[in-house]
Parts: structure tokens; C-alpha cells; sequence
């Protein structure tokens, strides 16, 4: 397994659109992009069930921006998952691939 790529979910694709598949999700909210592999195999997924594709990265690349622009069932949210996830709804699945919330500390 030396071409492993283990900071890219993409490497258990096939694994997580099987477990998408049995559970019947058409909204996916995908949290973490970067360039987007997952992404691109995500709203494929998304499209051929005649869903929806919400990703959530406050700093991707611009190859991923670029792909969502070309896509009207994906949308892309610039922000800190923390600050986005309380308004979706309906959402079927989440795909947490990454988290830009930065340390949280707390005071008693």
C-alpha cells in the first residue's frame, strides 16, 4: 500500500458510496474539501440519486471552487463547519473529512 494517500478520503470511496447507497442518502453535507476528490466522487453520487451536495471548507483550493461553480447541485460554504452546520437541514448524511474549527478552549 505505498500509494496510499491517507489524508484523502477518496482512498475509501468505493466504501463510503456503498454505505451512501444503503442508506439511501440524496443530501450529503461534506465537511472538508481541499482539492476536492471526494467531492467530485460525492456530487457524482449526489446527481445520479437527484440530490444535493453541500460542501464545507473555509479555505479550499481554487481547482475545488473552480469544479462547484460548474456543478447547480453542489454549493460550497466558505466558513468553519461549527459556524455552518446549524442552518442545514434535511441533510441524510455527513461526511466529515476535515475539521478548520481551531482549538477551543474553555473557562470555568
Amino acid at each position: 500500500m505505498p500509494d496510499l494517500l491517507i489524508h484523502s478520503m477518496s482512498e475509501f470511496a468505493e466504501l463510503i458510496l456503498g454505505a451512501l447507497d444503503i442508506a439511501g442518502a440524496r443530501h450529503i453535507v461534506e465537511i472538508g474539501a481541499e482539492y476536492g476528490g471526494m467531492t467530485q466522487r460525492l456530487a457524482a453520487r449526489a446527481e445520479d440519486v437527484g440530490g444535493a451536495l453541500t460542501s464545507i471548507d473555509p479555505a479550499p483550493q481554487p481547482e475545488f471552487l473552480a469544479s462547484v461553480a460548474e456543478r447547480d447541485h453542489v454549493r460550497h460554504i466558505g466558513a468553519p463547519s461549527l459556524a455552518a452546520i446549524g442552518d442545514l437541514r434535511q441533510v441524510d448524511a455527513w461526511m466529515v473529512d476535515g475539521d478548520h474549527n481551531g482549538s477551543r478552549s474553555s473557562t470555568s
